[in-house]
């Protein structure tokens, strides 16, 4: 499938890609499968919303 995001629909989301990244620490592949959408595509949105993204390799919290 081929998504094209634009207004207010990218801005929901770059806020759900957000939600899912930052709030809920998710890694990137799983947002992009949530979002259902391609790696790279949800890089881009986080990246788009100022997202800083963490290092490679598996999250480990505090």
């Amino acid at each position: 499938m081929n998504f094209r995001f634009v207004g207010a629909e990218r801005a929901a989301a770059h806020k759900r890609a957000t939600d899912l990244y930052v709030r809920d620490g998710l890694g990137l592949r799983t947002v992009a499968q949530q979002l259902g959408v391609s790696f790279g595509l949800a890089r881009r949105l986080l990246l788009e919303a100022g997202v800083e993204l963490r290092p490679r390799g598996r999250h480990r919290p505090g």
